[in-house]
């Protein structure tokens, strides 16, 4: 079996745009000799905006992350995955490789010029909120009895529609639940839920109901378990097998190639046991196997199925637009 890995979130880049020393040889959980231990490792590296401080703040933060990603693929041996092509090229050669995802919108001004700078500048997945509403819709917060629900905004719904036409991976983790169904309601392509595990292994109002996961698996989408304790169970300490048990839920709902990891690593301050920094990734691989999943199955759980998912979600490099 080849330890290759695919992750389709961390918040890396935040520390990276901040200083971009700690990235070989840092206490950070995503760096490049971390990266390194598998014969291919690729990583989605989010810049995170956040809803709660100024559009001055935000654009200050946009600034330090078009500064960071030119350095890091000029600086360091991290393939940028943009295209199917760059992709295949990826697999064959095998090393270290990211992809470029917005975690939150809120920051976007003119929605189409933005989302296209945004494109250029090579992002290929986004989300529309993160905990708290942005002007597109409802973050997470509103899965609480306190707060309502109001799904996506109008202009929300036009973005979902510009998404769409430019191309781009949705990621529906940190949506509410009614703004996860407005996008799917305003959209017909695959979804991925970049960081959420099972809603009913562990109630939490970040992880997909087994209504939502079925409708990912329909489209042939994808959702990557994350690593953040609290969303995978209510004990003082999760272990290993804890995770498993929201494998287990997805896999009885026909998702075995509906799966991968998202591990949220650089964006959580506890961990689970034995998934403490990327390198510890394939920790989860012989956990699965000791659970009596075939080598088959956990390869497309680490690799497989998020290749797959992006050979058809990614553009080709001789259209940018399909």
């Amino acid at each position: 079996m080849k330890k290759r890995v695919i992750d389709t979130h961390c918040d890396t880049l935040m520390y990276y745009s901040k200083d971009p020393s700690g990235f070989v040889g840092g206490d950070w959980n995503v760096t490049l000799d971390k990266m390194s231990t598998y014969e291919a490792y690729l990583g989605t590296f989010a810049m995170y905006y956040d809803a709660t401080v100024t559009q001055d703040q935000r654009k200050e933060q946009a600034a330090l992350y078009r500064s960071a990603v030119e350095h890091l693929f000029s600086t360091h041996p991290v393939a940028p995955i943009r295209s199917v092509e760059q992709l295949e090229a990826f697999e064959c050669t095998g090393g270290c490789g990211a992809l470029l995802s917005i975690e939150n919108a809120c920051v976007f001004e003119d929605d189409e010029a933005e989302l296209q700078a945004a494109w250029d500048m090579g992002v290929r997945m986004i989300s529309l909120t993160h905990f708290r509403n942005s002007q597109y819709g409802c973050g997470n917060l509103a899965n609480t009895p306190e707060v309502e629900d109001t799904g996506l905004t109008d202009r929300g719904r036009e973005m979902v529609r510009l998404i769409e036409r430019q191309g781009m991976i949705f990621d529906v983790s940190h949506l509410s639940f009614k703004s996860f169904w407005d996008v799917l309601e305003t959209s017909k392509q695959p979804v991925i839920a970049s960081h959420s595990n099972s809603f009913a292994v562990r109630d939490h109002g970040r992880n997909l109901t087994d209504e939502m996961f079925r409708e990912i698996v329909k489209r042939g989408g994808l959702a990557g378990i994350c690593f953040a304790p609290h969303f995978i169970a209510a004990t003082e300490k999760v272990q290993l097998s804890q995770v498993v048990a929201h494998i287990d839920r997805f896999c009885s709902l026909g998702g075995e190639k509906c799966i991968c990891l998202g591990g949220d690593l650089d964006g959580i301050d506890s961990f689970i046991c034995g998934l403490e920094d990327c390198s510890k990734s394939w920790n989860l691989a012989e956990e699965l196997l000791k659970h009596g999943y075939s080598e088959s199955l956990v390869e497309d759980i680490m690799w497989n199925n998020a290749r797959d998912f992006l050979l058809k979600s990614l553009p080709r490099e001789q259209g940018a637009r399909r």
